[in-house]
């Protein structure tokens, strides 16, 4: 395009008379900020200018999110809107796709094709995706083998069900995956690949522990969670094969890994070479005693650990006596009392881990140290492992 009809576009009157200098951007950015809106706002800049009569079909999101659902007239209006939406529109490379279900009573006919909708953004393909069934029951079933795809790079899943193993090995590209409310009721979790795992307020098997593969991982949350806690970090026969933690530098626990030998928490240690920092984060008695039972010991054999260089600090109500347990235990590594520090705990509610590409905020109970952890994206610079084991619901055998 000449550099005449450049300038000629970029001075271009609104019905004011001021000038449009927004038409008169470059294609490329205006399609990226088309991206950020949702993608029924997006169809509307159609009317603008003659311009923006297709850019639209260009736009490399696609964002019927949970708070823009309410604004149709109910399921029928939504799905007729997202399916013209994909029919008109050109098939292109995504960078996020967020996909909701309407909230209505017409369960059916609200989910009735939100999996035709993850099937087509998957094809495109699209690197981010974010799934909402907008259904408190969390009815809907993710269906076995659905999310399939080399180019996704991280996945949100809310109010869903899961009954098949969620194995995403052939997601060669997945480093996130944020589950919020849903039931997960399968047997494992694994993908080689992914190197952050955050479950909140999720319901899992009450007879049976799923089992998480993960070898990757460099970040796990847990929290709020209902169901038998998963294998891979409390247990005895997982603590046998516990992995070597070779990049974790910052360690976050809460009372469930102060065992009656402190077995779990030594096998932690025992794992983590490069570690620099331990907190233990203690409720207070009587919410302990409500939300978890803990009375097992591990019989694990004392291996190697010198504690000398770390540093511990324990966070709990005054007079607290699990701490002089910790402190034994730790002070017979070689952990020196200068090392170790006792504070008041920050108030928890529920924690907010800041989303970037989603419309909405991924909840957990650890905002309280963001700022302390920097946790970001780019974990290589300091890698944090969050362990919330609120979870427990029967022995732990």
């Amino acid at each position: 395009m000449s550099q005449r009809s450049e300038a000629a576009r970029s001075k271009r009157k609104t019905a004011d008379g001021s000038t449009d200098r927004l038409s008169g951007l470059p294609e490329g950015l205006l399609l990226d900020l088309l991206s950020f809106l949702p993608s029924r706002d997006a169809v509307r800049t159609c009317v603008l200018a003659r311009r923006w009569c297709n850019l639209w079909k260009e736009v490399p999101a696609l964002r019927i999110t949970p708070a823009t659902t309410s604004g149709y007239c109910g399921a029928s209006t939504l799905n007729r809107f997202v399916n013209d939406l994909l029919f008109f529109c050109n098939r292109l490379p995504l960078h996020v796709a967020e996909f909701s279900s309407y909230g209505g009573d017409n369960f059916d006919e609200a989910v009735q094709y939100l999996e035709l909708w993850i099937h087509y953004s998957l094809s495109c393909p699209v690197a981010k995706l974010s799934v909402t069934s907008h259904d408190k029951y969390q009815r809907w079933l993710l269906p076995k083998g659905l999310i399939t795809s080399e180019h996704l790079t991280a996945l949100q899943l809310t109010r869903v069900k899961t009954q098949d193993d969620l194995d995403f090995s052939s997601c060669v590209s997945l480093k996130h995956l944020k589950m919020t409310d849903c039931g997960i009721y399968c047997d494992r979790i694994m993908s080689p690949s992914l190197k952050r795992l955050m479950i909140a307020q999720c319901h899992f098997i009450g007879y049976a522990r799923t089992q998480i593969y993960a070898s990757n991982l460099i970040l796990l949350l847990l929290v709020d969670c209902m169901g038998m806690t998963p294998l891979l970090f409390i247990f005895r026969k997982d603590l046998t094969r516990c992995p070597v933690f070779s990049k974790l530098k910052t360690l976050l626990l809460n009372e469930w890994c102060i065992t009656n030998n402190l077995g779990a928490l030594i096998c932690f240690l025992q794992h983590s070479p490069v570690l620099e920092k331990l907190i233990i984060q203690f409720e207070p008695p009587e919410i302990h005693e409500r939300l978890v039972e803990i009375g097992g010991s591990y019989d694990l054999r004392k291996q190697s650990l010198v504690l000398k260089d770390l540093n511990v600090e324990v966070r709990c109500d005054d007079g607290d006596e699990r701490v002089h347990k910790v402190l034994d235990v730790l002070g017979s590594y070689g952990l020196s009392p200068e090392k170790f520090k006792i504070q008041r705990p920050p108030i928890l509610t529920r924690a907010r881990f800041d989303d970037t590409w989603t419309s909405g905020k991924f909840q957990s109970a650890a905002s309280e140290f963001r700022s302390e952890f920097q946790i970001s994206d780019q974990l290589q610079m300091s890698t944090t492992l969050l362990l919330f084991g609120q979870l427990f619901s029967g022995s732990d055998s």
